[in-house]
């Protein structure tokens, strides 16, 4: 569904007359390709762009928009993520998982229920794990451009739901024994410890 987003927004970008601000012509192509892991071109084709226009036109009549199914999708995509990280023996790896990676990318009225974390709430996060945090990630785009960031840049937090704060919604907290205590000041709901 990333593609097809990616594409959609090429396109409509194209139907304009213009691409990221610069002109271009009605005639031109769109250049596919599929990378692997490493971000190497393993495939490559040319389409025109109007006829990839065409084809998403009718992929999408009669259906949810790309960018409302591509929310779903990684919605429902998150909730299977695993929890233990087994792969790579990594202390702390289960909770981490089970707090920080709860779902993202979900929207209510065009709104993203998640955003990225303020500079203090990203020191504040950083604080309880910094190796974690800070660890250096790469992914590869629809233009094969390499992006890359840390963790703590692409966390978000989930503010509000349903008009309330998110809070409203916890059953139960489970913490760490040290801030125990803290936590069980601050929420109104049971908190234990791991």
């Amino acid at each position: 569904m990333d593609k097809l987003h990616e594409l959609r927004e090429v396109t409509s970008s194209l139907e304009s007359g213009t691409f990221e601000g610069k002109p271009v012509s009605p005639k031109c192509a769109i250049t596919l390709n599929n990378t692997d892991g490493l971000g190497k071109v393993v495939q490559s084709s040319e389409a025109p762009w109007l006829t990839v226009k065409n084809i998403l036109d009718y992929l999408s009549f009669q259906n949810a928009p790309f960018d409302l199914m591509r929310g779903v999708l990684n919605g429902m995509l998150s909730l299977f993520y695993p929890t233990d990280d087994t792969h790579n023996a990594v202390t702390l790896g289960y909770c981490r998982q089970r707090e920080w990676r709860i779902v993202s990318g979900l929207e209510i009225d065009g709104n993203p229920l998640s955003v990225l974390l303020s500079e203090t709430e990203r020191n504040e996060v950083r604080e309880i794990s910094p190796e974690f945090w800070d660890k250096s990630l790469s992914i590869h785009n629809f233009s094969n451009q390499a992006k890359t960031f840390s963790r703590i840049e692409e966390a978000e937090v989930i503010r509000l739901f349903g008009g309330s704060r998110i809070t409203y919604a916890f059953k139960s907290i489970i913490v760490p024994k040290s801030v125990l205590n803290a936590a069980s000041e601050l929420f109104q709901v049971p908190v234990r410890t791991l």
